[in-house]
Formats: structure tokens, C-alpha cells, sequence
């Protein structure tokens, strides 16, 4: 009896810069988390904002997207919480608040992470991986789910591989 495995092939390719916007209302936390993504290259912060009606304002505008929210929660006018219903799309959002007892509340909203400030880079760091395996299983689903309509399949029996 012979067995079969069955499986996609692939491309690797480099993965693009993450497009990210910072919302903050503190100009001392917007500071720190833009010096702090600049120590990982995968990130491009397009945007830095006090506000999250300027935010929103700049989304809507924008024809680039936009991969990651930084959020504040607690902000004058509309909070972060409510951006990130409104920009649902963006696939990851992290909120760096100094108010824990949103958490539950901003994980109802597809939340990547939840940082309480004060911010520190070894927690941001950990952050940044938990971005980068994320988007790779994203990355890795998308590619999957591309593959399914595809008419190529590879059919591996001992060393010989055969296309179907």
C-alpha cells in the first residue's frame, strides 16, 4: 500500500512594510511608540495623530491601507474604541492604554494586543512578534485560500513528486 501526501507549493517572498498609523491624545506617549517602531524595520508609521476624528479623517482619505492601528483608548472626543469600530478593516490593532479595565471590551474588537502604559520597549518588542506571526499566518491563509481555485496540485509518493 502506497501513501500519498498531497501538498501546495508555494512561493516565498519578502513581506512588505506594515503600513501603521499612531493615535494618541499625550504627545510624550505618541513620541514613544513612533521612536520605538522605528527600531523595527518591518513597520512604516504613515501617520501620527492626537485625535481619533483626525484619524478617521485621514482613513477615509487615504488610498494606501493601512495594516496596523497603535490606539489610545481614553481620548478627548472619541476614544480609541471607537476608531476601531469604524476602521474594522485594518486587520491588527494594538491598544497602549493606561486604563486596563478596557480590556475585555477592546478584545470584543478583533484586538491583537492590549499594552498598559507606561510603555516599555521589551513589551513592545513582544508586540511586534506576536504582529509578525500574525501576518505571516495571514499572509499564509490568503495564499492557501488563492491556491484552492488553482489547477495545480503536487502528488508526493516516496522521492517521486507528480503534478496533477
Amino acid at each position: 500500500m502506497s501513501v500519498f501526501y498531497i501538498y501546495l507549493i508555494q512561493p516565498k517572498f519578502a513581506m512588505e512594510k506594515l503600513q501603521c498609523i499612531i493615535v494618541d491624545d499625550d504627545e510624550i506617549d505618541r513620541l514613544t511608540v513612533m521612536s520605538y517602531t522605528k527600531k523595527f524595520p518591518q513597520l512604516h508609521v504613515v501617520g501620527v495623530y492626537a485625535s481619533a476624528k483626525e484619524a478617521l479623517s485621514m482613513l477615509q482619505r487615504m488610498d494606501s491601507k493601512i495594516d496596523v492601528l497603535f490606539l489610545d483608548i481614553d481620548m478627548p472626543g472619541e476614544s480609541g474604541i471607537d476608531l476601531r469600530k469604524k476602521a474594522a478593516e485594518v486587520p491588527v490593532c494594538i491598544f497602549i492604554t493606561a486604563h486596563p479595565e478596557h480590556a475585555v471590551e477592546s478584545f470584543e474588537l478583533d484586538t491583537l494586543d492590549f499594552i498598559v502604559k507606561p510603555l516599555k520597549l521589551d513589551r513592545f518588542t513582544q508586540t511586534i512578534n506576536r504582529i509578525d506571526e500574525f501576518m505571516e499566518i495571514r499572509q499564509k491563509a490568503l495564499l492557501f485560500e488563492s491556491s484552492i481555485g488553482g489547477d495545480t496540485i503536487y502528488i508526493k509518493e516516496g522521492h517521486v513528486q507528480t503534478k496533477v
